[in-house]
């Protein structure tokens, strides 16, 4: 044991050594690795410069013009809502590398994920038949690898065999986006352009009912009322009881009934709440994050 505590500090580094290596030798080279996708400045009717938000990376050409501006809408629009952030590279081919440590390669040098870090960052090989999705650490909590999975096989896969990827991942990265959107606890929404927005859940409406009579429907306030005269009836008799009864007895600092609620409220209320967060904003938008744990799914068509 002696001999093992004299050289636990040497243990620890030679380990460290070995991960360091490990990690280095399957890192893949930056130069290797498909640019971060720009965000697009136009000049629209009324000569002001509008940016269009920019999440694919798409060197193979399987997704439409339209197929895009939607993804990117739906992306931008979901960051905006649940600073949850979506990407995707298509690519040809990654060489010998294995595709879940090249995606994870994107996913970190893109930076997928904002402040939060809960990015899901998608790569698509053509070559392989291959896909991955990486998940930031932010996210993992909600959007597990068997979630990911079960999503893959539900949506890209079936579309992925007939050739339409451009649907596949739309009606996929849709399907994170509500999943994200529930853990958020909003009801999410897609317009024609591929905007998401929140939905307000109308209540529900209750029918009359003619035969109940009239003032079935103001039980609830009537009994409301009833319970207030309880306690004025009770506090009454409480004063009644201590001040008249016991009026010759020595005098004593009592406390009625609406005393004690009044005391009990502000010794409660000393502390306060903080409530509310700020969302990252800016050019970078769903950018600059960047930290992945390595939670995700892979698959094939």
């Amino acid at each position: 044991m002696a001999f093992l505590k004299g050289h636990l500090p040497w243990t620890r580094i030679i380990l460290s050594l070995i991960v360091w290596m490990a990690v280095f030798v399957y890192a893949v080279p930056v130069e290797k690795l498909p640019p971060r996708p720009l965000a697009q400045f136009i000049t629209d009717a009324n000569g002001e410069t509008v940016e269009i938000p920019n999440y694919i990376h798409d060197d193979v050409g399987i997704m439409t013009p339209e197929e895009q501006r939607k993804f990117n809408y739906l992306s931008d629009s979901l960051y905006a809502l649940t600073n949850v952030a979506m990407a995707i590279a298509i690519v040809k081919d990654i060489g010998d590398y294995d595709i879940r440590d090249f995606g994870l390669s994107v996913a970190r040098q893109w930076g997928v994920g904002g402040e939060t870090n809960e990015g899901v960052f998608t790569l698509i090989v053509m070559d392989k038949r291959e896909f991955t999705t990486e998940i930031g650490i932010g996210a993992e909590g909600y959007l597990t690898d068997l979630r990911i999975s079960q999503f893959q096989n539900a949506h890209l896969v079936p579309h992925f065999k007939q050739g339409n990827y451009g649907a596949g991942l739309l009606e996929y990265s849709y399907t994170i986006a509500q999943a994200a959107a529930k853990e958020k606890n909003l009801t999410l929404n897609v317009d024609s352009l591929g905007y998401a927005f929140e939905t307000k859940a109308e209540e529900p409406r209750t029918e009359k009912n003619e035969d109940n009579p009239w003032y079935y429907d103001y039980l609830g306030f009537l009994l409301t009322i009833g319970f207030f005269l309880l306690i004025l009836l009770a506090d009454y008799l409480i004063y009644y009881k201590e001040e008249v009864l016991v009026a010759r007895r020595e005098k004593r600092a009592k406390k009625t009934f609406w005393q004690f609620l009044d005391s009990t409220a502000s010794s409660s209320s000393g502390g306060g709440r903080s409530s509310g967060g700020s969302r990252s904003s800016g050019s970078s938008r769903g950018f600059g994050g960047g930290r992945f744990g390595g939670g995700g799914s892979r698959g094939g068509w």
